[in-house]
């Protein structure tokens, strides 16, 4: 029965391509300008924005990539292709993921505390163990996904 699940989850995300896919043109990056965003970015955090830069992803092809324990805390993320990509145990607090495709994304203990995922693809994605407290998911689109978490206070979600 899980097996058969898990098949048709794979389908949907496959099938299912990002509404805004023909609209918006991704900026693709490399592995090295990934790292530096990150690297800037915890600077701005430690410094609270006086030295460093805040991390600038939208409209970015994170497509696959495995970010496991990233700190993105307040990063612009949205508009941005995460298909399957890896944030479990990222902290993603106040991140800014509107309008962003996260099919069969990895959330697993993310701490999306008042992340902003309005008008995001969500599909057959892993959110078990997370703290969606305050999180923003007002028009998104929520298939298939695993939303199993005891910090769901102030959710705002119709999807």
């Amino acid at each position: 029965m899980n097996e058969e699940y898990n098949n048709q989850i794979d389908q949907l995300a496959e099938e299912q391509k990002p509404s805004n896919e023909t609209k918006v043109k991704y900026r693709r990056i490399t592995a090295d300008e990934l790292k530096q965003i990150l690297k800037e970015h915890k600077k701005w955090l430690k410094s609270k924005g006086k030295v460093g830069k805040r991390a600038d992803l939208h409209l970015v092809n994170l497509k696959k990539i495995n970010m496991k324990k990233a700190i993105l805390a307040f990063a612009e993320m949205q508009q941005s292709n995460l298909f399957g990509i890896n944030l479990q145990q990222a902290n993603l607090i106040r991140t800014n993921l509107k309008k962003s495709y996260l099919g069969q994304a990895n959330l697993k203990k993310a701490n999306l505390f008042r992340a902003n995922l309005e008008g995001a693809e969500i599909i057959g994605s892993i959110f078990r163990n997370s703290n969606l407290t305050e999180t923003n998911l007002k028009n998104s689109d929520c298939k298939g996904n695993e939303f199993s978490s005891k910090k769901w206070t102030r959710l705002k979600a119709n999807c």
